[in-house]
């Protein structure tokens, strides 16, 4: 029975992985991981919604064969300085009507590209829709005949497994592949309609409805990561104290009543601190899903969505460097 679950358990894994990775080139992974390396986010953005975010992050002519994260690694490798420096100081010698003509062009521009690649999104994600039943099939193919090797293993061992659980195992990879199929095929459709829904596109009622669905379950998400923010600070303040406490027990030196309120009063401010800026990622990601889902944002939520892209952009920068490297160029 220990090689049944074994099966089972492997079998479960391959498919979790394999729906991940599949997510993952979509560009439906994690919109924000971090706000740098240490930082974290009070929570996250809807997964099934990045491929909307990644649209206004990347240029255009690198979508015809590329998934969305791939084509923003891409772009970070991609980057030329030297022509962002010239470009800055051309800039420089424009009078005011000409750069706002300038700014006007760029706008259009980038609309258009936005539009060519939300296009290139929707024949990506129906690829992967007509190639999800091959695949599927070719996980399955994987389980059984990892399920055959562990039965004869089983058999040399003079522990062999009965007709009966051999059918169950195959009763249960039948069944996760059915399941991860299913769970595949509504997160395509949830991205599909995400992005028709973009490129101002009309929904059916079903694609209404997922939108529709999308969105309360961000909204709830956001709602209680509001609620954990004050819980969260409170339990890293406690932390910090009990900290504290141990420090100044081994600390050969006295500390002065002074010395130790000061210590008190600096974790009270960190943490203060860290609530707020709990608060504002918070805020962005807020602003970001109502921009997603086609509502108006004032002046304050326009800014916030700015600075939520543009930490996102600096993640795929310090990603695009990382993965140029890589651990063997840097010597590790």
């Amino acid at each position: 029975m220990a090689l049944l679950l074994q099966v089972c358990a492997e079998e479960k894994a391959a498919s979790q992985a394999q729906a991940e990775s599949l997510l993952n080139r979509m560009g439906l992974g994690n919109a924000r991981h971090t706000k740098g390396v240490k930082a974290q986010p009070a929570t996250r953005f809807s997964d099934r919604m990045v491929s909307t975010l990644t649209r206004n992050l990347l240029k255009k002519g690198k979508v015809a064969s590329a998934t969305p994260v791939e084509v923003m690694e891409e772009r970070a490798l991609d980057k030329n300085i030297e022509k962002e420096i010239l470009a800055e100081k051309n800039m420089g010698a424009m009078t005011t009507k000409e750069k706002m003509v300038l700014a006007e062009k760029n706008k259009m521009k980038m609309k258009l590209e936005e539009k060519a690649f939300g296009e290139e999104v929707l024949k990506s994600l129906a690829a992967e829709e007509k190639a999800l039943e091959g695949k599927v099939l070719e996980q399955k193919k994987k389980a059984i005949e990892i399920a055959e090797i562990l039965e004869e293993n089983a058999a040399k061992a003079n522990r062999p497994l009965s007709a009966a659980e051999k059918k169950q195992v195959r009763e249960d990879i039948e069944a996760n592949s059915r399941k991860y199929a299913i769970e595949v095929q509504e997160e395509l459709a949830e991205a599909t309609a995400m992005e028709k829904m973009a490129l101002k596109q009309p929904l059916s009622p079903a694609e209404k409805k997922r939108v529709e669905k999308l969105e309360l379950q961000v909204n709830e998400r956001i709602a209680q990561s509001t609620k954990a923010i004050e819980e969260k600070v409170l339990t890293q303040k406690k932390k910090a104290l009990e900290l504290l406490e141990i420090l100044e027990k081994q600390s050969k030196k006295s500390l002065t009543e002074v010395e130790k309120k000061q210590n008190r009063e600096q974790i009270e401010k960190n943490a203060l601190e860290y609530g707020k800026q709990l608060h504002e990622e918070l805020a962005e990601e807020k602003a970001m899903s109502k921009k997603s889902f086609g509502h108006a944002l004032n002046g304050v939520e326009q800014k916030q969505v700015e600075k939520y892209m543009a930490t996102v952009q600096q993640q795929i920068d310090l990603n695009g460097l990382m993965s140029a490297f890589g651990p063997h160029s840097m010597g590790m």
